[in-house]
């Protein structure tokens, strides 16, 4: 079993690697948001070795997914190298991107649905056949899943297909968003919050009373250490899924919080994703796609509020121009 003092090393290891990489992106013409992105998955999911040709090959195939009119719909300027960093990582290609984007069920990732990045740089990463039965596993385990107040399922169309990737059955699906809920209402979080985290959370298979038991740990040690005010609540939520004890948990939170802290002001909101990313792959809970699928989360959402940016910016534009 690997010690505590092993996974700080890993850590430490990682978020040294996320310094050199982040620097071999700018002299690759990645600038700010983007190199750190994509620094940060390679750090998470990538070789060991910072150097080499592999900066240069993320930017050629970022310039590819941009050119490509059929993956330039699923990227975003500021997260393109990242999901190409994350493509690399996994042996794919923007073909691999391309062919998932057509693979997706339009039922729930259609042309105009939110979700359909996000599900399609999931797919492209795994290894898993986009077939008949992995839709049908899909479905089955969005159907297995309790309503929430207002009718939609409890676990939704992505979260659901990290899990249908794994190949788990409905029943297992289930027991795990459970547990996780179970976990995190144990942990005080309030009813519909546990609720919302627990299907993010059940790719991770947790163990209920471990989970409360760490996510209380980061609650108490905010008190005294403001180095954890970087990382919300959903953030400590999957963290506190993945480690085995909090004594494990905050050996690999130590190293990448410690320079996350150091450059809050320039890495901003990225802070608590750096900490909680290299934390999440020094835990080794996943594998290599799966990590992947966790950094997708908040490259997703950094994609999500680039496009409403540029939305507004547009519609502005013309109703002045009108």
């Amino acid at each position: 079993m690997t010690t505590a003092n092993e996974i700080r090393k890993d850590s430490a290891a990682r978020t040294d690697r996320f310094a050199a990489l982040e620097t071999a992106f700018h002299d690759a013409g990645i600038k700010k948001r983007a190199a750190i992105f994509a620094a940060m998955t390679l750090a998470a999911v990538g070789p060991d070795s910072a150097s080499g040709t592999l900066p240069r090959q993320v930017a050629e195939m970022a310039a590819a997914l941009k050119s490509n009119p059929e993956t330039r719909k699923l990227t975003a300027d500021q997260t393109r190298p990242a999901i190409a960093a994350a493509l690399l990582a996994t042996g794919k290609d923007e073909k691999a991107l391309e062919a998932a984007r057509h693979a997706l069920p339009r039922q729930h990732f259609g042309a105009l649905s939110g979700l359909r990045p996000q599900a399609a740089i999931m797919l492209a990463v795994s290894d898993t056949e986009a077939g008949d039965a992995l839709w049908t596993r899909h479905q089955a385990i969005i159907d297995a899943a309790p309503r929430r107040w207002y009718g939609a399922r409890a676990i939704g169309p992505v979260p659901a297909l990290s899990l249908a990737l794994q190949g788990v059955t409905p029943e297992t699906a289930l027991a795990r968003f459970e547990a996780a809920r179970s976990g995190l209402e144990a942990a005080g979080l309030w009813g519909p919050t546990a609720t919302g985290y627990a299907p993010k959370l059940a790719a991770l298979d947790p163990n209920a009373p471990v989970l409360a038991n760490n996510f209380k740990s980061l609650k108490e040690g905010r008190k005294t250490d403001k180095r954890l005010k970087l990382l919300n609540d959903e953030r400590r939520a999957l963290l506190a899924a993945a480690a085995p004890d909090p004594d494990t948990l905050h050996a690999a939170l130590e190293p990448p919080l410690d320079a996350a802290f150091e450059r809050k002001r320039k890495l901003s909101t990225s802070a608590g994703a750096l900490a909680a990313c290299l934390a999440l792959a020094a835990l080794g809970k996943a594998s290599p796609d799966q990590s992947v699928r966790e950094l997708l989360a908040i490259i997703a959402a950094e994609q999500a509020a680039v496009i409403a940016a540029t939305t507004a910016a547009t519609t502005a534009a013309v109703s002045t121009s009108g």
